[in-house]
């Protein structure tokens, strides 16, 4: 078994969805139950790892119902999650995305997340009081993925365009966003894996500029990118 990211709960982001110019994409995106743990499990493994044990979906299929519990107690909010399914079908869950408030980028300044969430530390696993809690947090979406064989339909795309809606719209993330100022109203992504960069920027995400080999308050290093929200 080859992992082609970081341990799962590091949250990184990484996909090789790519994108037909043009193509209609033959995927409908809707909000993720708990009964998909086992489909967003299988299509995870599949795209995070070139050769996965079965032991790794039935991590990924744990972790997924962590989120659930979480989300539904309250310690997980503002959280969403989103799968693809292939033209609507109920259940062939070809794709998945969540999104959940993480660090900002190194050097980051803005007005987004000054106040530390409950969300922001459950999702990192780390107590509140962590000193690498203190950082601002913004809006950052991770674990993407998409099965191959919906891969160049712009199933990505698709996705990714869900999670934003879901900041626009989801009660518990306007609530959030009240307190974010129009200029820092954005949506990142922070990427580990060099393949994925054109799919960023493919999506409308801009990089944002960092110094070599900064790292974020949970001493990750990678490559930060935001797309403003009232672009999507």
């Amino acid at each position: 078994m080859r992992p082609r990211a970081t341990a799962l709960w590091l949250l990184t982001v990484h996909t090789s969805a790519a994108l037909a110019p043009g193509t209609r994409s033959p995927v409908k995106c809707r909000d993720a139950r708990l009964l998909d743990a086992w489909a967003i499990a299988g299509v995870a493994a599949q795209s995070f790892y070139d050769d996965p044990a079965p032991v790794v979906r039935l991590q990924w299929a744990a972790t997924i119902a962590q989120r659930f519990e979480g989300m539904r107690g309250g310690d997980l909010v503002p959280h969403s999650l989103v799968v693809a399914e292939v033209n609507g079908r109920r259940g062939d869950v070809v794709g998945c995305a969540e999104v959940g408030l993480l660090p900002a980028p190194p050097g980051f300044k803005g007005a987004a997340g000054t106040a530390a969430t409950e969300a922001s530390a459950a999702w990192r696993g780390v107590d509140i009081d962590d000193v690498s809690f203190r950082a601002p947090d913004v809006p950052t979406v991770a674990n993407v993925a998409v099965a191959p064989r919906a891969r160049r339909y712009g199933a990505g795309r698709a996705i990714v365009d869900a999670v934003a809606e879901r900041l626009k719209t989801d009660a518990s993330w306007r609530a959030w966003r009240e307190f974010v100022s129009d200029e820092d109203d954005y949506l990142y992504a922070r990427v580990v894996d060099d393949r994925a960069l054109p799919f960023w920027s493919g999506v409308g995400f801009d990089r944002v500029p960092v110094e070599p080999g900064a790292r974020d308050a949970r001493g990750l290093a990678g490559t930060w990118f935001r797309r403003k929200l009232s672009s999507f």
